[in-house]
Protein backbone atom coordinates (compact mmCIF):
# COMPACT_ATOMS: atom_id res chain seq x y z
CA UNK A 1 0.00 0.00 0.00
CA UNK A 2 1.15 3.34 -0.72
CA UNK A 3 0.31 5.19 3.04
CA UNK A 4 2.67 2.27 4.11
CA UNK A 5 5.62 2.95 1.68
CA UNK A 6 5.03 6.45 2.69
CA UNK A 7 5.31 5.95 6.22
CA UNK A 8 8.05 3.24 5.98
CA UNK A 9 10.17 6.07 4.78
CA UNK A 10 9.44 8.31 7.30
CA UNK A 11 10.81 5.50 9.50
CA UNK A 12 13.99 5.32 7.53
CA UNK A 13 14.85 8.46 7.73
CA UNK A 14 14.93 8.18 11.02
CA UNK A 15 11.92 10.05 11.56
CA UNK A 16 9.86 7.95 14.59
CA UNK A 17 9.22 10.53 16.74
CA UNK A 18 8.43 14.21 15.26
CA UNK A 19 7.78 14.49 11.43
CA UNK A 20 7.38 17.71 9.56
CA UNK A 21 4.98 18.71 6.98
CA UNK A 22 7.75 18.76 4.68
CA UNK A 23 9.23 16.27 5.19
CA UNK A 24 5.87 13.85 4.77
CA UNK A 25 5.36 15.94 1.61
CA UNK A 26 8.68 15.35 0.33
CA UNK A 27 7.80 11.34 1.03
CA UNK A 28 4.54 11.54 -0.53
CA UNK A 29 5.91 12.94 -3.79
CA UNK A 30 8.53 10.75 -3.89
CA UNK A 31 5.93 7.31 -3.76
CA UNK A 32 2.91 9.52 -5.24
CA UNK A 33 3.58 12.14 -7.29
CA UNK A 34 3.45 15.35 -7.34
CA UNK A 35 -0.16 16.06 -7.61
CA UNK A 36 -1.19 18.53 -4.58
CA UNK A 37 -4.36 16.93 -4.64
CA UNK A 38 -3.46 13.66 -4.47
CA UNK A 39 -0.78 14.61 -1.59
CA UNK A 40 -3.69 16.44 0.31
CA UNK A 41 -5.69 13.39 0.23
CA UNK A 42 -3.16 10.98 1.86
CA UNK A 43 -1.95 13.28 4.07
CA UNK A 44 -5.43 13.90 5.48
CA UNK A 45 -5.83 9.59 5.35
CA UNK A 46 -2.41 8.86 7.08
CA UNK A 47 -4.13 11.42 9.91
CA UNK A 48 -8.09 9.89 9.96
CA UNK A 49 -6.27 6.07 9.89
CA UNK A 50 -4.31 7.52 13.51
CA UNK A 51 -0.71 7.17 12.10
CA UNK A 52 0.08 10.66 12.74
CA UNK A 53 -0.78 13.58 14.81
CA UNK A 54 -0.90 16.83 14.33
CA UNK A 55 0.61 19.63 17.03
CA UNK A 56 0.63 22.21 14.62
CA UNK A 57 0.56 23.56 11.21
CA UNK A 58 3.96 22.48 10.21
CA UNK A 59 4.50 19.62 13.04
CA UNK A 60 3.42 15.81 13.18
CA UNK A 61 4.38 12.65 15.48
CA UNK A 62 4.15 9.65 14.73
CA UNK A 63 1.84 7.65 17.69
CA UNK A 64 2.77 4.79 19.86
CA UNK A 65 0.27 2.72 17.79
CA UNK A 66 1.89 3.51 14.62
CA UNK A 67 5.49 2.78 16.54
CA UNK A 68 4.95 -0.24 17.53
CA UNK A 69 3.66 -1.86 14.39
CA UNK A 70 -0.43 -2.01 15.04
CA UNK A 71 -0.83 -0.73 11.16
CA UNK A 72 0.64 -3.88 9.96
Amino acid sequence: DTLKRVMWRLQEKGLTDRVLMHELRRALMYECGTDERTIKRHIAKILELGWLKRKSRHLLYMTEEFKNGAHF
